[in-house]
């Protein structure tokens, strides 16, 4: 996006005030000072200050130059995130599937983050995450620690389209001894 204070410029220039055209003349930080603003005629003349109004329309201006190319930004939506089976006793497992898509039909990828009380089919010991996976499942193994006889763990899904769309949603799984 162009800058504000190279379209002001430019829409300055253009603007034809009463006398004839005016040329912007002063510092670049005067572009910020609506009262510090000094025209003076093409042609010949002396410097005038003027009022704060070509400022308020320089911007008008400006924003309405924007407002031409919107940005589309869409973040990708989640459907369903089940877990089959969705209560574990020691040594099982459970196979966890996010069903999004988005909107725009950018492709998307799945971040996935539990606790300490479960472990993530290929992530390292010890690591409770796998980020930028391809896939919309995982499996998930218990951890060697949760509090018997009963416990709830969690995983949590992140999807992301890759573009800043990002959406995410957390289960939990019961654990039994």
């Amino acid at each position: 996006m162009p800058s504000l204070i190279a379209l002001s410029t430019s829409a300055r220039n253009a603007l034809a005030a009463p006398g004839g055209p005016h040329r912007f003349s002063g510092r670049r930080s005067e572009l910020t000072m609506a009262r510090r603003l000094r025209f003076r005629p093409a042609s010949r003349g002396p410097a005038w200050t003027g009022p704060a109004r070509p400022v308020v329309l320089l911007l008008l201006l400006g924003l309405g130059a924007c407002a031409h190319h919107p940005t589309q930004t869409s973040e990708p939506i989640i459907s369903s995130l089940t877990a089959t089976p969705d209560t574990l006793g020691p040594a099982d497992s459970t196979v966890v599937q996010c069903m999004a898509r988005d909107p725009a039909g950018n492709s998307l990828v799945y971040d996935w983050v539990t606790d300490a009380r479960l472990r993530i089919q290929g992530a390292p010991p010890n690591q409770f995450y796998l980020y930028t996976t391809q896939s919309n499942h995982r499996t998930f193994y218990t951890g060697a620690s949760y509090a018997y006889p009963l416990d709830t763990a969690w995983v949590q899904c992140f999807v992301r389209d890759l573009k800043g769309g990002e959406v995410s949603q957390v289960i939990h799984i019961v654990l039994h001894h």
